[in-house]
């Protein structure tokens, strides 16, 4: 289970024993990034509020092919939270589609298709793939 190699990489047994540190450095963290056209989120966003930058449920939780709301039509948004296969990766970003998946599934090595780190040169929309062991 991923969970537990986390709480090992902590060196504790249960969330409850990781450091306030930790916990402080997540709560502050921004739900997104926006830079130039792009929106960085770690899942999507949700399409139907008239602000979609004030759903933090919907950032965390929830992914999407495309979007029509008027303050995401012309953005590239870039997200993770759904594992897809690398080839799947490659065939988005290869089609200048305008929502990108990265989660290429870095923790599920022992899938086929899966098991790679997966990073983006955004000029040249270039991937760099990293398999894990």
């Amino acid at each position: 289970m991923e969970v537990l190699k986390t709480l090992k990489s902590f060196d504790i047994t249960s969330l409850k024993d990781i450091a306030p540190k930790y916990i402080e450095f997540f709560k502050g963290l921004p739900y997104y990034f926006a830079f130039e056209e792009y929106l960085f989120v770690h899942a999507g966003f949700n399409d139907s509020d008239i602000n979609p930058f004030d759903d933090k449920y919907s950032m965390i939780w929830l992914c999407k092919k495309t979007y029509e709301n008027p303050l995401l039509m012309n953005k590239v948004i870039i997200h993770g939270h759904r594992p897809i296969k690398v080839d799947v990766c490659k065939e988005i970003v290869h089609s200048n589609k305008n929502v990108i998946n990265l989660d290429t599934g870095c923790v599920y090595s022992d899938m086929s298709g899966f098991g790679t780190l997966t990073a983006i040169e955004l000029n040249t929309r270039s991937l760099y793939l990293h398999e894990l062991i």
